[in-house]
């Protein structure tokens, strides 16, 4: 399975990465916010996991936001996880996908154990 992160944060990654690696679990695991890194990743992708605000860590991107990749992730039916902490962009994610009847939950990483709630959906809802 591939999971693409769409976000600009990869240290909120960090302890998914370690738990989907200490299970032994087959999951193929990538964090981008470069429309470049991202393009070239997101058909591929089983699900993703998307972020609001990708004002971080990217050198190109001039203010991008998650939903600048709502057309791409609804073009291909990518199943979504919404990860955003801010609150207004995250509803807006998650809304505009439902709206689209792409497969989506909001589990924001600020949640308790969000990692556990991720994977929880995944395998109920893909495997």
């Amino acid at each position: 399975m591939k999971v693409l992160a769409i976000d600009d944060d990869k240290e909120r990654y960090s302890y998914f990465e370690r738990l989907i690696a200490r299970k032994s679990m087959q999951i193929d695991f990538n964090v981008a916010c470069c429309p470049i890194h991202v393009n070239a990743q997101i058909e591929q992708a089983d699900v993703i996991f998307l972020d609001y605000d990708l004002d971080g860590y990217c050198p190109y991107h001039n203010g991008l936001k998650g939903e600048s990749y709502l057309d791409e992730i609804i073009k291909h039916k990518k199943p979504t996880i919404v990860t955003s902490m801010n609150t207004r962009g995250g509803v807006l994610l998650y809304t505009r996908l439902r709206e689209a009847d792409i497969e989506v939950a909001l589990i924001r990483a600020s949640e308790v154990e969000p990692e556990l709630k991720w994977l929880g959906w995944i395998f109920l809802n893909l495997v």
